[in-house]
C-alpha cells in the first residue's frame, strides 16, 4: 500500500488504461500454428502439451496424470470468457489433494458439443487406465453427454 501523500503522484486511471492498451501483445502460436518451446515444458522441465491441434490443446504432465490416476472422484469445470480467439473454453479437469481441489488438465477447447468434450476425454484416458468412481460436473448439456459416453459406469453428479 502507499501512503496517502503518495496519490498525487501516482498515475490517474486513464492513463494506466492508455499504458496497457499500448503494450504489445505476445505472440502465443508460431507461424505454423504450434506453441512455442517455453510454453511445452512446466519449469520442473516436464512435457506440458499432451495433444496439440487446432480444434484441441491438452495441457498436462505425466505427474499431474499419475494424480489424476489415483484420484477415485474428478471434478471438471468449462470456464467461457479466458481463452485465445481461436478457441471456445476452457475446460479443466480437477482431483482433491490434501483437502483442495486442484487442476491436473486443462484443454482449450473450440466448441461445448459432447463431441467437443468426447475428444478430450479420449485423449486424456487413453494415457492410462483411468477408473474413477465419480466426477462432478455443472449442468452443460454437452458435458452431461460426453460423460455417459466416455465413462460409463462412473457415478456423474450435477452442480450449479
Amino acid at each position: 500500500t502507499y501512503p496517502l501523500s503518495a496519490a498525487g503522484e501516482l498515475p490517474k486511471n486513464e492513463a494506466l488504461m492508455l499504458m496497457i492498451r499500448r503494450q504489445r501483445t505476445v505472440e502465443t502460436v508460431d507461424a505454423d500454428g504450434c506453441l512455442p518451446e517455453k510454453l511445452r515444458k512446466t519449469y520442473r522441465d516436464e512435457d506440458f502439451i499432451l495433444h496439440e491441434h487446432k480444434n484441441l490443446i491438452i495441457f498436462t504432465t505425466r505427474t499431474n496424470l499419475s494424480i489424476l490416476k489415483q484420484n477415485k472422484h474428478w471434478f471438471a469445470n468449462g470456464t467461457f470468457k479466458v481463452y485465445p480467439d481461436d478457441y471456445y473454453q476452457l475446460f479443466t479437469l480437477h482431483a482433491m489433494m490434501i483437502n483442495a481441489i486442484i487442476p491436473l488438465a486443462y484443454g482449450l477447447l473450440i466448441g461445448k458439443s459432447a463431441q467437443d468434450y468426447n475428444s478430450f476425454f479420449e485423449k486424456v484416458l487413453v494415457q492410462d487406465n483411468f477408473q474413477p468412481e465419480s466426477i462432478m460436473t455443472d449442468f452443460e448439456t454437452g458435458t452431461i453427454k460426453s460423460v455417459r459416453e466416455m465413462l460409463p459406469n462412473v457415478l456423474h453428479k450435477g452442480i450449479l
